[in-house]
């Protein structure tokens, strides 16, 4: 790759020497920032924080709104030494207090500025900042960037160190498949306190290119407005926004196809009907989709043009990553056998943040596991079986939710679907699911019967439950912990 950058920072200074005038970030509301009015903020959130006596690897909260400050708050953290912790501005105090308590930040930035943690809903303010640059840390590829916090699929929140090292190898990885350049313009509705969405960014920046912050995908009219706004070139996106965008607008997205260069899709699994749908629509995009965790940043692509003869394969590893099967000793498997899917790589975390037990647990040496069950085929092509806690045995079989969730999903009746193992007399497990539709609910026979075309006996549920919605994280994972709490017709626990 052209860009052999030391870090980030480094990659934004550079464009800010070279091309000052160009527009780097778009913020929701309009407002725009150069990349020499970026690296001028970058620096003034530095002094703010050097001079309200931050110190090398002090954590500092990030609220991580939309608003086109924010980039320059994240990297002023960076600049200054210190390890940037971004939170979703829409997350509970609670949570919030929680993670203060587990990482003991000293400050918090956000719209108002820079607050001492203690002093956080206060209004209270560091005065003043030094007209002087404060010189920035000494940073290598081995100092600490970023604390993301991640509760994943089980509730359990984990705290993700990552290395500048690990954000130039990720980025590197991401921007080789892809093809992101300088002349790109990218539309980010994703969070930015989330792996996804911040490397989105990251991936931007690093070429030269423009990130226009959008707040979600909720409103098309919005989405589409900014594309022909700015002549966006680029989109990230997890599959429950493309759903969403295409039940409110249908098959608008098509009227850019000769203008989009690339998507990115990720975070959660996708319908394959709707990865054929979206390549259909974009004959000429690179339409990509990744498969990674806050600690694995993208350890597999697939791009839905080239591998449109196996959608339902998670793709190949990263052009950066290795990937390996390995049994419950962390000796390889062979092709077409099931095992854990594991990730060495730049981009893997090293350890997580105050828990070395579970640092332990997570590792064979250098490889990460991911807790995820599949299986490699003769070609490369990888496959999500589901993951390791959730698998279901019924009867010794063992059972994937994710093939039973795709089928239930076929039912037109049926909007959104999420399987568990359930305690039997019988074949110890058997299959639950929990739906969400409209008015009409279609009964347990029909859906019995409606599966038979798709699944063997064993896979079809013995019960069902109707909610108004599936438990998921930020970025789209099902929560089954939680359903395993739901009463039935109840709705899930929060």
């Amino acid at each position: 790759m052209a860009n052999q950058h030391k870090t980030l920072l480094d990659a934004v200074r550079k464009h800010a020497d070279r091309h000052p005038e160009k527009t780097a970030i778009v913020g929701f509301n309009g407002k725009s920032q150069s990349y020499g009015e970026l690296w001028g903020s970058i620096q003034h959130f530095k002094n703010l924080l050097k001079d309200a006596g931050l110190s090398y690897q002090d954590r500092v909260l990030l609220i991580a709104g939309k608003e086109c400050y924010f980039p320059a708050q994240y990297l002023a953290v960076h600049l200054a030494g210190g390890i940037s912790v971004p939170i979703d501005p829409t997350m509970p105090e609670q949570r919030i207090h929680a993670i203060s308590a587990n990482c003991n930040p000293k400050y918090v930035l956000g719209e108002s500025g820079i607050d001492r943690v203690e002093k956080f809903g206060e209004q209270y303010h560091v005065p003043g900042c030094s007209e002087n640059a404060v010189p920035a840390a000494n940073l290598d590829n081995d100092t600490l960037a970023d604390l993301i916090y991640t509760s994943g699929t089980t509730g359990r929140p984990k705290g993700v160190l990552l290395t500048h090292k690990n954000l130039v190898a990720a980025i590197r990885n991401i921007n080789c498949f892809l093809g992101t350049k300088a002349s790109d313009v990218e539309i980010i509705a994703l969070p930015l306190s989330h792996s996804f969405g911040l490397g989105r960014l990251r991936c931007v920046l690093w070429e030269g290119g423009c990130a226009v912050m959008v707040d979600g995908f909720g409103r098309p009219k919005n989405i589409f407005s900014c594309i022909e706004k700015y002549g966006a070139t680029g989109i990230g996106m997890v599959p429950a926004a493309w759903a969403t965008l295409y039940f409110l607008s249908r098959e608008y997205i098509g009227r850019y196809a000769s203008q989009i260069r690339y998507v990115e899709i990720g975070s959660a699994p996708m319908l394959t009907h709707h990865k054929e749908l979206l390549a259909g629509l974009l004959p000429d995009t690179r339409v990509c989709m990744h498969y990674g965790l806050t600690e694995a940043s993208r350890a597999i692509f697939q791009e839905f043009h080239e591998d449109r003869g196996s959608l339902t394969a998670l793709g190949r590893a990263s052009p950066l990553a290795r990937v390996a099967i390995k049994d419950d000793r962390g000796a390889n498997v062979p092709n077409g056998q099931h095992g854990e899917i594991c990730v060495k790589g730049g981009m893997v975390t090293k350890r997580y943040w105050g828990d070395s037990v579970l640092t332990q647990k997570s590792f064979w040496g250098d490889w990460f596991r991911t807790g995820d069950i599949g299986h490699e085929d003769a070609a490369g092509l990888i496959y999500l079986f589901g993951r390791k806690t959730e698998i279901i045995n019924v009867g010794g079989r063992k059972v994937s939710p994710v093939e039973i969730e795709e089928a239930l999903r076929r039912l037109p009746e049926i909007m959104d679907a999420a399987v568990v193992g359930i305690s039997d007399p019988v074949s110890g497990e058997a299959v639950k699911a929990y739906l969400v539709t409209g008015d009409n609910k279609p009964e347990l026979r029909v859906i019995q019967q409606f599966l038979k075309k798709y699944l063997e006996s064993y896979k079809i549920p013995l019960d069902v439950s109707y909610v108004s919605s599936i438990p998921k994280t930020a970025s789209g994972k099902i929560q089954r912990h939680k359903l395993l709490r739901c009463d039935r017709d109840a709705g899930y626990e929060n």
